[in-house]
């Protein structure tokens, strides 16, 4: 099953689910492969989400952490917990990030929290970011953009 949302989906920067659950359509490929694309979201972080089902969960094919501040000291706890699950069940994972400053931090806190990052995967320039520039409220002369760098990226063994 091909979970595609933003799971964990950032809210207020902490990895706090949303609940909801629908099914989004899919190409007439996978319609022809009886593949299935289940939007599914939880009002509890990622982590407790997992608890909570127990045996009934089932892993995403990936998971994808958009902009989502998980290295800013006021979120780290629940991300790194969150992180550490994901890792330990082996499950990929990409987080990208506004800009260079975010990313480097980014991806020092993704290895402090257990993850063997993929060197293509960052912390480097995202070929697929927005190509909308602005200007950043840091340094003069800096600028951001959505999803701008990949702060790392996580695949299983």
């Amino acid at each position: 099953m091909l979970q595609l949302s933003r799971a964990p989906l950032t809210i207020h920067h902490t990895p706090l689910l949303i609940r909801d659950a629908s099914e989004l359509a899919c190409c007439t490929d996978c319609q022809s492969r009886n593949k299935r694309r289940i939007y599914s979201n939880h009002p509890v972080h990622y982590h407790e989400y997992v608890a909570q089902v127990g045996s009934d969960y089932a892993p995403p094919d990936l998971v994808v952490a958009f902009d989502s501040g998980a290295s800013q000291p006021q979120y780290r706890a629940a991300w790194k917990q969150t992180i550490q699950l994901l890792v330990e069940r082996g499950v990929p994972l990409v987080f990208t990030a506004f800009c260079q400053e975010e990313a480097l931090n980014g991806g020092k806190f993704l290895i402090s929290s257990g993850a063997a990052l993929v060197s293509d995967l960052g912390p480097c320039h995202n070929p697929w970011g927005s190509l909308l520039n602005r200007k950043a409220l840091g340094p003069a002369r800096s600028f951001d953009s959505n999803s701008m760098c990949l702060a790392g990226g996580f695949r299983r063994g």
